[in-house]
């Protein structure tokens, strides 16, 4: 793996595979036998304990990178695929915590690893928590033995605490591992933010080719990123709607819950404009103005 090359070097700044290279001309060692042993001789670290030091080093990249930590071009690199979202028919019940619990299957081979993501849903005004799970399958044993068959391991998650459990980060949530000791982990927590309701729409005036979307406020009870969505209605000044469509919501860099429509340039003329969002029983409403630039 070209990249797990590329770490070796960035975190520990010398040849380690140089060294192993050289082992395997030298003693004929087998490659994992030759890694192994430089991995000792330079960091006092097995392979299978560098191996799952890897993870973070998967996860931190794209618009997750942390500029100084981890590969030196890591917002050049893709960020990860979450393996439990690949069957795109079950995506959303693969994608959230089911009550009261749910579990995920690893079934590893020696060296391999597999991503999970899961989203537990919290009530207005709070955002969804967040796990974002590399889980990583080493035994060294194993495999200079080429033994490749695969060796399951489970996550279970609860709402509720069980024997044995932990908590799952600062959340209200609790996790357990089954697994052997040779399964590793990373995992990455993300509570939820506290969100705000908010009262207007920007920018008014809004200005045609030079603004590129508006910022609606969204009813107070709408959540972010929900399947259902709020129901945008532009009226015109004798209040006749002219166009609808559902539209999601989102968070700005302020942690307000806010609807953002784009397509405003095919809709709108210079004018004055009326508003509403309906979400279940709840709405918004306002009105904007646009100008020509």
């Amino acid at each position: 793996m070209y990249i797990y090359n590329i770490y070796l070097f960035e975190a520990y700044n010398i040849n380690i595979l140089k060294n192993m290279w050289e082992r395997m001309n030298e003693s004929k060692m087998e490659s994992l036998v030759a890694l192994d042993s430089s991995c000792l001789k330079f960091t006092n670290k097995n392979l299978d304990q560098i191996w799952c030091e890897f993870m973070p080093w998967l996860y931190y990249t794209g618009n997750r990178s942390i500029d100084g930590k981890y590969f030196k071009f890591a917002k050049e690199y893709p960020l990860l695929k979450y393996e439990n979202l690949y069957d795109t028919l079950n995506y959303n019940f693969n994608l959230y915590f089911q009550e009261p619990i749910s579990s995920y299957s690893f079934n590893l081979l020696p060296y391999g690893f597999s991503t999970m993501r899961k989203i537990f849903k919290n009530n207005v005004p709070f955002t969804n928590d967040t796990l974002d799970l590399i889980g990583c399958y080493t035994n060294y044993p194993k495999a200079i033995l080429h033994e490749l068959d695969r060796t399951p391991s489970q996550i279970f998650l609860s709402s509720s605490f069980q024997n044995s459990f932990n908590n799952l980060g600062s959340t209200e949530y609790f996790y357990k591992f089954v697994a052997d000791k040779y399964f590793c982990q990373s995992m990455f927590v993300y509570k939820g933010l506290t969100s705000n309701c908010i009262s207007y729409v920007s920018p008014s005036p809004y200005t045609i080719d030079k603004d590129e979307y508006f910022t609606f406020n969204t009813p107070c009870s709408a959540k972010i990123f929900d399947k259902e969505k709020p129901i945008l209605t532009l009226y015109n000044q004798e209040m006749i709607p002219f166009f609808a469509e559902s539209i999601e919501v989102t968070l700005d860099k302020n942690y307000n819950r806010v609807a953002i429509w784009k397509d405003t340039n095919k809709i709108l003329t210079s004018g004055v404009y009326l508003y509403s969002l309906i979400y279940g029983n709840d709405n918004s409403f306002g009105k904007f103005t646009v100008l020509n630039k």
